[in-house]
């Protein structure tokens, strides 16, 4: 995989939530303090608990944020696609990396070093703002996956993931692409692979959804939406 181009890295940091609006002189900044990593498939970035060197973007491929227990079970947390970032909680003196994030394909990232990255807010209030909000909609995501795993069941939390990926217009007959395997998709909604593909079945023969391969074309919405709000009679 050939190296991101300077180009290429400046268009990517003007995608995310916390970059977004910002001047081209910010954008400038930021990639001049990037550390550019190429990453192999299954590399791992950062174990949980490691001091944490800064937070990362996602250029190319994908990278998956999870934890594990003592049991060495693996709970996906997020894949970050390109454009997203991932560790900005992690900014502040002696902060600590709160989970493991390993490549789950060969990516491009860019490390934002702690230090610089910190300097660069003090110039830049722009940049401190959407911090900010960036850091509230992380609390929001992470209080909706915990809602996810102790009150839905599997296939509710499937549902939701199949809705989310549709994005907020959904209609029937819509197709999203599964961006990941079924054994890490399977740990993102915390069950094992076996029960994913019953759920993925069940649902096919109940007429909900067809899969393709990694695709999937929700043929009822509807049910789905049922489905992910705790109604098992949708399936």
């Amino acid at each position: 995989m050939t190296k991101p181009t300077a180009a290429e890295i400046l268009a990517v940091l003007s995608r995310p939530p916390l970059f977004r609006g910002l001047p081209e002189d910010d954008l400038l900044a930021l990639r001049e303090i990037g550390l550019p990593r190429s990453v192999a498939k299954g590399e791992i970035l950062f174990r949980e608990g490691e001091p944490s060197r800064g937070f990362f973007l996602v250029i190319r491929g994908s990278v998956k944020l999870y934890k594990l227990s003592l049991a060495g079970k693996e709970q996906i947390l997020h894949v970050h696609q390109p454009g997203e970032p991932f560790a900005e909680a992690t900014l502040g003196e002696g902060a600590r990396y709160p989970a493991s994030a390993s490549a789950t394909e060969a990516a491009h990232v860019l490390l934002f070093p702690r230090d610089e990255f910190t300097r660069l807010i003090g110039r830049r209030p722009g940049l401190a703002a959407n911090l900010i909000a960036r850091l509230s909609q992380r609390v929001r995501e992470m209080a909706a996956l915990v809602e996810d795993l102790s009150l839905r069941e599997a296939p509710g939390r499937l549902a939701r993931h199949l809705l989310d990926l549709a994005g907020e217009e959904v209609e029937d007959g819509i197709t999203v692409e599964l961006t990941m395997k079924k054994g890490e998709l399977a740990s993102l909604i915390g069950t094992r692979q076996e029960t994913l593909s019953r759920i993925l079945r069940k649902l096919s023969d109940a007429g909900v959804i067809t899969v393709m391969g990694s695709k999937v074309l929700l043929r009822d919405p509807l049910r789905l939406e049922d489905l992910a709000a705790g109604d098992s009679s949708a399936l």
